[in-house]
């Protein structure tokens, strides 16, 4: 104990010695110190309104993001002042002392300051930079520094009011304290503010570790993390979940893919890529992403016609988008005829009457990837959604798109039973067009519920109860509604309004409790289209608000646990590999598009006037919800990798991004498929496939891949109103 006392002393002795040495640098340490985190915290009060704190629907969620930002300032700002100190002690000991010994402590000092407010100059630019992009998604990054648009827009900004403020108060305040120090009856006291400067930076860091490990609140990334920290950890996740450029050899492959598709092999003007043509991100984006196949099966062109009419006639139109957590198509028998039981007795007649895709599969294996998926068109995974603010996915959603083309005519809500602020979703739907957001809490606490939030009946009641009041206050107004429900997944408990059958098998054990709670979600599903095909439209003679929907249901994602005692007779068959079985149980799609418009379609394409729903084998994703129901909206130019559910063919071939793995469904039957480790996905390490029957299809599926990633973190991701096709993947009238 004595050794160990006798240590910390000459620890401190020594620590003492070398702040009474060289205490000018621990002076311009302090100073640059509360230099700096004036000049962030005068950043942080003129940006975030444009980072999303007015998004923020509680006091709570505010406080917590002020918090959280101001720790995260002061670790930066301890991290930079001590990058700076090293930098001036290294260039007086290494440079000035050796080289040029004239130059006096006060030039050192001057020196010192000049760099120090030229580098606070710089940073309060982020104040127009953050305005002039007005966008929660797209954070901050050194490309802005070649940015045309920004640099001719900040040329103007250098005397903006904002940025002079930025600059001159730290400045002020640097010399205050810098000079205040240097009064000999002063000076005793720089060390104690050195050693509390050093100790706020350190428990800054620690404190706000522990302010967001548990996720009970969460907060946009821009607001709780100071913008240089953002851009680092990007950088660092870009190294870890990102790849390298793209070669010729791979544009050739995705291009020969293009060209040997015989209906495809009409697009024109594609970008040569030869070894001497060096290829940038918008050439991966002009042939990737680009021209959008529309509809060409007659069911497709004619609920587009319907739809167009009603926009034109102005009559009533409402267009859903309904989210099923984990609702897999195992549990049913639409499906899998063959199985004993089915758990969506009432989905699978609403397949059997609607237009159903039998091999449909998610985007990803989460449900911010799903919502994204269908909503916004992107294929992305656990990794890699613009929920989670990464660099460069700012995707063009379905609300905010609508009300681009049909200004003042158009009306969108997000209904979810969890809460506001899981996964940033709340304020990512707030931030893409959706006028009315809806969550947890929104409704009384005393209601049904289970971990994950409200009850699927308790939500799709509560949209029930308001689509009258939403339809009088909006008339003449299309409306769009995002349902996503929550009730089946893990820890699958069952909530207290299941009917008494549910009730009387849930304690009988007689299934397991995902089954269970799959029937809970196929009873809330039935009760809700019930009401909407019996509740009178507001307005005469209009039907029901059946009769003027067009319903697109799909999962979310799948999940792993078997439906039943393993089926013998499933399609992908009892011998299949596991990784296999287990991505598609996580990810096949339970996709059907139904409602009154849709059954009006079906009767005029049936003998006798008999309604009879539509089964589409064509290989399909949850992504192509997204441009099937913009070309219904009649947009010209659809950007995404998907395709119309109702295209006659597909661009691409579908990837899965499950997060560590990646799966590509096989285009001819279901059960079939490609499955690599994300690692081996991206880098072609793997040669599992080169047995493949269908290997030319499998390498332009990994190609893709490959390529879809390099652009989230690569491209620049052009506005569908920004596109033009004179020089990219022109499609031809394949009609």
């Amino acid at each position: 104990m004595k050794m160990i006392r006798k240590k910390m002393l000459i620890l401190f002795n020594n620590v003492n010695d070398f702040l009474d040495k060289e205490k000018i640098f621990c002076i311009l340490f302090s100073t640059f110190f509360l230099a700096l985190i004036s000049s962030f915290s005068i950043i942080r009060y003129f940006t975030e309104k444009y980072l999303g704190i007015n998004l923020l629907n509680s006091t709570e969620l505010k406080v917590h993001a002020i918090v959280s930002g101001i720790l995260s300032d002061l670790f930066v700002t301890g991290i930079i002042s001590i990058i700076f100190i090293t930098f001036a002690f290294a260039a007086d000991k290494f440079i000035f002392n050796k080289y040029i010994k004239k130059v006096s402590q006060r030039i050192k000092v001057f020196l010192f300051f000049i760099v120090a407010f030229f580098f606070l100059y710089l940073l309060s630019f982020h104040i127009p930079y953050v305005s002039f992009y007005s966008s929660l998604i797209t954070p901050f990054h050194l490309k802005y520094l070649i940015d045309p648009a920004f640099i001719d827009a900040s040329a103007s900004s250098a005397l903006d009011s904002r940025v002079l403020i930025a600059f001159f108060v730290p400045v002020v305040l640097s010399l205050l304290v810098y000079v205040a120090f240097k009064i000999p009856t002063r000076l005793k006291y720089f060390k104690i503010v050195f050693i509390i400067l050093l100790s706020l930076m350190y428990g800054a860091k620690k404190l706000n570790e522990e302010l967001n490990r548990s996720g009970r609140v969460w907060t946009p990334v821009h607001l709780k993390v100071n913008f240089i920290e953002n851009l680092f950890s990007v950088y660092i996740f870009s190294k870890s979940y990102a790849i390298g450029d793209l070669s010729n050899k791979e544009y050739n492959t995705l291009t020969n893919y293009l060209g040997k598709n015989e209906e495809l092999s009409k697009i024109i003007n594609i970008k040569n890529s030869s070894k001497e043509n060096e290829l940038i991100p918008s050439d991966w984006e002009n042939l990737l992403l680009n021209s959008s196949l529309k509809a060409e099966y007659h069911f497709g062109k004619e609920l587009k016609e319907q739809i167009q009419d009603r926009i034109k006639n102005n009559d009533p139109l409402l267009v859903w988008v309904v989210i099923i957590e984990s609702f897999k198509p195992e549990d049913g028998k639409f499906h899998y005829p063959s199985s004993k039981h089915t758990f969506q007795p009432f989905y699978d007649s609403l397949s059997a009457s609607g237009i159903s895709f039998t091999n449909a599969w998610t985007v990803g294996g989460v449900t911010r990837a799903g919502q994204e998926g269908s909503l916004c068109g992107s294929w992305v995974g656990e990794f890699t959604t613009a929920m989670q603010e990464l660099p460069n996915i700012n995707p063009e959603c379905l609300p905010e798109l609508l009300k681009r083309k049909y200004p003042e005519h158009v009306f969108s809500a997000f209904w979810h039973g969890g809460r506001f602020d899981f996964d940033g979703q709340g304020v990512f739907w707030k931030k893409h067009g959706m006028d009315l957001v809806i969550s947890k809490e929104n409704f009384d606490s005393n209601l049904p519920k289970t971990p994950w939030g409200l009850s699927d009946k308790v939500l799709l009641r509560r949209v029930a109860q308001n689509l009258d009041s939403i339809t009088l206050a909006n008339q003449n107004k299309i409306q769009f509604h995002a349902v996503l429900t929550v009730t089946n997944h893990d820890p699958w408990h069952l909530p207290k309004d299941a009917s008494v059958e549910l009730m009387e098998k849930h304690k009988e054990h007689l299934f397991l409790p995902p089954q269970i709670t799959s029937s809970y979600t196929d009873e809330a599903l039935e009760e809700f289209v019930h009401f909407l095909k019996n509740k009178k439209y507001p307005h005469a003679q209009a039907g029901t608000y059946w009769d003027n929907s067009i319903i697109f249901f799909v999962n979310d994602h799948g999940h792993a646990i078997p439906s039943l005692p393993y089926p013998q007779n499933i399609a992908w068959g009892i011998n299949a590999e596991n990784n296999l079985i287990i991505a598609i149980k996580k990810s096949q799609a339970n996709l059907v598009i139904n409602g009154g418009i849709v059954e009006k379609t079906l009767q005029k394409n049936s003998h006798n006037n008999n309604r009879i729903g539509v089964k589409i084998p064509n290989l399909a994703s949850q992504a192509d919800i997204y441009p099937t129901i913009l070309d219904f909206f009649d947009f010209k130019n659809i950007y995404s990798l998907s395709d119309s559910l109702f295209a006659n063919k597909r661009r691409w071939p579908i990837m899965v991004d499950l997060g560590d793995y990646v799966f590509a469904p096989s285009p001819y039957e279901v059960g079939k498929g490609m499955v690599w480790s994300r690692k081996d996905a991206l880098n072609f390490k793997s040669d599992s496939m080169q047995n493949s029957m269908n290997y030319n299809y499998y390498n332009t599926a990994r190609t893709l891949f490959k390529s879809s990633q390099f652009l989230l973190f690569n491209g620049n991701i052009m506005k569908n109103e920004e596109k033009n096709t004179d020089n990219v993947a022109l499609i031809h009238d394949l009609n």
